[in-house]
């Protein structure tokens, strides 16, 4: 089914294993630049979708407003693990499954008779986590529901890929066209997910977002979070390209919104494509409003960095897929009075 399946190999190898593997096959059978030929109407009926990932800090947002929009739901989670709080008391609308989706073997009765796919599962960036990992829980998972998928010939995917897969970043704006360069391990792996779809994308169609910094509720630790800690601790704050205009992030309510309205249209085959908010706002002014709102006493310090800023543009998502994006301040503004 997939002839460039990955090889074991040892750890020490497979970081640049995965990475010259993705290269290879940005070949002659995968297109990266897919014109988008996107016919989008509203499915009509009750949508069923399977929720991959269902104990992640996303799938709080998301599924929730799934059920939320009448959904019937399917949540996976790993063997072992407690079902997600935002899934408990809410009725036969909601399956949880537990299920090693790596493991391989016949996904096709869990895919079933589901529309849509959203695939939220994965291992997250860390330097210090095996290529092998990333091999197994983001490209092994998505070749075991692509091959599902093929089965029952019924369901798209939404696939949760990641700005990682872009590497090395000289361009001052990302869009879907914006060359991978050097990417790490994770990226590559996210990377090469995106090639499998993109080769069955004449049978099933697909969306994978290269999501950038995901805040709201309870978020995993990132850039702004650790600002908004210092913020509210009062220590100074040191900040870079206090004029850059900031939008590399989204907001996980806004997130979910896009994917309810995902599961609502249908489209033809497979896109890659960034998101990330509406409105930018410089980054000093930008940590300023989080300051104002947290009534914090921390001094701000402007900083030196070699590192050149990039910014996302959203068009594609925005004119072909419906995405509404909100501005930065509003982000902001709510991100600050989060727990």
């Amino acid at each position: 089914m997939f002839p460039h399946r990955f090889h074991e190999i040892s750890d020490e190898r497979q970081g640049a294993g995965l990475e010259a593997r993705a290269k290879q096959e940005r070949g002659d059978d995968v297109d990266d630049h897919n014109p988008v030929a996107v016919v989008a109407f509203h499915r009509g009926g009750k949508v069923k979708s399977l929720l991959t990932g269902g104990n992640s800090f996303v799938s709080r947002a998301i599924g929730p407003a799934l059920l939320a929009a009448g959904q019937a739901l399917t949540i996976c989670i790993r063997p072992g693990q407690a079902a997600p709080e935002w899934a408990k008391g809410v009725g036969p609308a909601a399956t949880i499954a537990p299920v090693d989706l790596a493991e391989g073997g016949d996904l096709k009765g869990l895919v079933g008779d589901h529309d849509v796919i959203i695939h939220a599962a994965g291992r997250l960036e860390n330097p210090a986590t095996p290529a092998s990992a990333f091999q197994r829980d983001n490209v092994a998972t998505t070749e075991a529901l692509i091959a599902a998928a093929l089965a029952t010939g019924r369901p798209k995917i939404i696939h949760f890929s990641s700005l990682s897969v872009h590497g090395m970043i000289d361009a001052e704006i990302v869009d879907e066209n914006t060359p991978s360069r050097e990417p790490t391990a994770y990226g590559a792996s996210k990377q090469l997910a995106e090639q499998a779809l993109a080769r069955v994308g004449a049978k099933i169609a697909s969306v994978s977002l290269r999501l950038p910094g995901i805040i709201g509720p309870f978020v995993h630790e990132n850039w702004l979070t650790r600002c908004r800690a210092t913020l509210r601790a009062g220590g100074p704050l040191s900040v870079a390209n206090p004029d850059f205009l900031f939008n590399n992030v989204v907001y996980s309510e806004d997130l979910a919104g896009f994917i309810v309205a995902l599961c609502d249209r249908e489209w033809s085959g497979a896109h890659a494509f960034p998101i990330g908010a509406g409105t930018p706002m410089a980054v000093l002014e930008m940590v300023e409003a989080m300051r104002r709102s947290l009534g914090s006493s921390s001094r701000i310090d402007i900083t030196e960095t070699s590192r050149a800023p990039f910014s996302i543009s959203s068009a594609l998502a925005i004119q072909s897929f419906g995405y509404q994006p909100r501005p930065v301040r509003e982000i902001i503004q709510r991100f600050a009075l989060d727990p």
